[in-house]
């Protein structure tokens, strides 16, 4: 039995063959082609027919084909849990291959701060828009993080329908390189042995300069944690034994949208989070996983990119916090001198982003 079989056989035994979406009957776009092929998807490496492209894509292009074979029964599959998470199964002796269970919450909310992270770079956009849109994702996180685990349930009243189609598809194509990261992540943790099967990957991260090496000075289960990240962001970057010893810098769109995809995902974390400079017994702080692929991701591309990326995204998410310390304000009757120096605040943010030159 292998990974596949043992998902449908223990989870979904409803729904052998079936793509999650038919599965869930989730509404999608009526007479669109892409909806038919999502619709119809038979489900070999994901029962997400979306899912399973960014896994062939990964197989084909990212990950060394060494580790390829070892992949062959690999199943990334979609769950209808709206907790912030996704898992590298442990059962190392039940089935052939590897199994990693994607919650539909933490899909989701990538998701909606792809869409939002557009809208924030993007110089077309209203600042009312900005702070309409960026109210109501703010809204729905301050419901979030009281939560434990971190569930995320969309808000109907909040999240925004009416989107332009063309802003919709690029906000797409970021959450593709969000799930990128969270497979590899995922991935990482089955290749470096963290599940209990065979370390096949250590070789790729002893490659790695000294310095970059952050799990060295950190407890097991943390340094398990920035291990699965730094073989996630090596993935990311398309780096093999050759380039990683040779330390070339990639300039590359490709290097840029993967530096995208791997700090839109630790910022997010650190955003939820009620307190990022803080570990857990299993976690490192969300400070210190995003200093250590930061450092990474400096290292092997121009370091502008990286700094461009984080720099964006350090001042959406600045606004984000502001807004809701803003509505907090208008809501507790604050008075018209706090409420306007905090709108002075988020006008003076908006300028900061519109001064970050792509050369920073």
């Amino acid at each position: 039995m292998n990974a596949r079989q043992y998902f449908y056989k223990n989870v979904m035994p409803s729904f052998v063959g079936i793509s999650y979406q038919k599965a869930m009957k989730i509404k999608l776009p009526q007479g669109n082609r892409a909806t038919k092929k999502i619709w119809r998807h038979i489900p070999k490496f994901s029962n997400d027919r979306i899912v399973e492209d960014i896994v062939k894509d990964l197989l084909k292009l990212h990950i060394p084909r060494s580790y390829t074979n070892r992949l062959e029964y690999l199943f990334v599959a979609k769950l209808r849990s709206h907790e912030y998470q996704a898992a590298a199964l442990i059962k190392p002796r039940e089935f052939r291959g590897d199994l990693i269970y994607y919650h539909v919450g933490l899909a989701d909310c990538l998701y909606e701060f792809s869409i939002y992270y557009f809208e924030f770079v993007g110089k077309k956009t209203s600042n009312n828009i900005l702070e309409d849109h960026g109210l109501r994702i703010a809204l729905m996180a301050q419901d979030w993080r009281k939560t434990r685990p971190l569930t995320i349930d969309l808000d109907p009243d909040l999240v925004v329908k009416s989107l332009d189609e063309k802003l919709m598809a690029r906000a797409a194509n970021i959450a593709v390189l969000t799930d990128k990261f969270v497979i590899c992540h995922e991935i990482a943790h089955h290749l470096l042995g963290h599940t209990g099967k065979a370390n096949d990957a250590y070789s790729l991260l002893e490659k790695l300069p000294q310095e970059l090496k952050s799990w060295d000075n950190n407890t097991n289960p943390h340094a398990i944690e920035l291990q699965a990240d730094a073989l996630a962001t090596i993935f990311m970057l398309k780096l093999n034994e050759t380039s990683l010893i040779k330390g070339i810098r990639n300039k590359s769109q490709e290097a840029f949208e993967a530096i995208l995809g791997c700090l839109l995902v630790l910022q997010v974390n650190r955003f939820l989070s009620n307190d990022p400079d803080t570990a857990t017994n299993m976690y490192p702080s969300d400070n210190d996983r995003l200093d250590s692929c930061l450092a990474i991701l400096s290292y092997y591309t121009t370091p502008q990119f990286p700094e461009w990326v984080n720099a964006h995204l350090i001042i959406m998410f600045a606004y984000l916090n502001m807004l809701q310390d803003y509505s907090d304000m208008i809501e507790n009757s604050s008075s018209e001198r706090e409420v306007k120096s905090m709108k002075d605040k988020l006008k003076l943010l908006l300028h900061v982003r519109n001064g970050i030159p792509k050369s920073t």
